[in-house]
């Protein structure tokens, strides 16, 4: 994991693309739709995002914070 993490950004999405491709369970019409809505709405500019480091810090505090609940901490 962390050679694939060491790659440049548009190799990493590329290995991605390529493993994703490589799975034969289609989507179903409702996540289809669902995809498309949220790339429309990131193209148009009406997303609400937020940089990745924000996002994968507010995760590792939430899973922290799971972690501690269920070990009685």
């Amino acid at each position: 994991m962390a050679d694939a993490k060491a790659l440049p950004f548009e190799e990493r999405e590329q290995l991605i693309a390529g493993l994703l491709e490589d799975d034969e369970t289609p989507l179903s019409d409702e996540w289809m739709a669902e995809i498309d809505r949220r790339i429309k709405e990131i193209e148009d500019g009406t997303a609400k995002t937020i940089p990745a480091e924000e996002f994968f810090a507010e995760m590792r505090r939430k899973l922290n914070e799971t972690r501690s609940l269920s070990s009685g901490a």
